[in-house]
């Protein structure tokens, strides 16, 4: 919980800190700078993370439920 807490802090205050420069420095260019990264997430997410592909949302805490494998196989018992 404490480092849940204190990675949170260290967020809050980075975002708070660099923001306002950003502003400065880019003024509107602040704008095409996240929407760049949110338009590589979604490359990154489609492409890279390929294990949840097909899979609905509703079916994600049985492919990481415990005993199950790296494609959504059980476990085979030894």
């Amino acid at each position: 919980m404490v480092r849940v807490l204190t990675v949170l802090r260290h967020a809050a205050s980075s975002s708070l800190r660099f923001t306002p420069q950003m502003f400065e420095a880019m003024e509107n260019g602040v704008y095409l700078f996240f929407a760049s990264f949110m338009v590589c997430s979604v490359f990154f997410i489609f492409f890279l993370l390929s294990e949840t592909k097909q899979i609905p949302l509703e079916m994600m805490d049985d492919l990481f439920a415990p005993g199950v494998c790296d494609h959504g196989m059980p476990i085979p018992k030894l």
